[in-house]
């Protein structure tokens, strides 16, 4: 079994896609990652296989759940060139960032190339520790950009898809 802890910083995440759901354990730590077994994430469709999996090997979960909606972000991605949701975009940016890097993936989203993008991303969020301003800040795209956001959403798709052996179409 990699990456077992048993310390509370397991969490529940859930990604539904087509009307199913998958339930994975995500490990934050000095890196977040999926618990894995031979560079796979372990997964399971119902939530109680979860809880009986963590009482088997001990683990303690955080007990909220965590969800990134697949079918949205399919949704959107066929409009990509429409405003762009910051939160949801780089929220989703993030967690396939995690897959990626759990399973020894090399992802799109973290060439270089991509930082400027990513930055206006997070300066989309308004966090106020970072906008000490008080004016909001709303990120203007070129349709170069909105690809690369997409092609970025795009592969993370893919990825969960090897993981999860479910098919989609976008």
């Amino acid at each position: 079994m990699e990456n077992s802890n048993m310390y509370v910083d397991n969490y529940i995440v859930e990604f539904p896609i087509d009307q199913k759901s998958y339930f994975c354990i995500w490990h934050s730590d000095e890196r977040d990652v999926f618990w894995t077994e031979k560079d796979k994430i372990i997964y399971f469709t119902e939530i109680t296989e979860l809880q009986y999996f963590c009482e088997q090997e001990k683990v303690q979960v955080d007990e909220e759940i965590t969800t990134y909606d697949v079918d949205k972000l399919i949704g959107l991605l066929d409009g990509y060139e429409q405003e762009i949701n910051c939160n949801f975009c780089i929220d989703m940016w993030n967690i396939f960032h995690d897959c990626a890097y759990s399973v020894n993936h090399k992802f799109y989203g973290d060439k270089k190339k991509l930082n400027h993008v990513y930055s206006k991303l997070f300066h989309g969020l308004n966090l106020p520790v970072i906008n000490t301003s008080g004016e909001k800040y709303i990120p203007e795209f070129s349709a170069s950009e909105k690809k690369e956001i997409a092609h970025v959403l795009k592969e993370g798709l893919f990825l969960l898809q090897k993981q999860f052996n479910y098919s989609c179409s976008i």
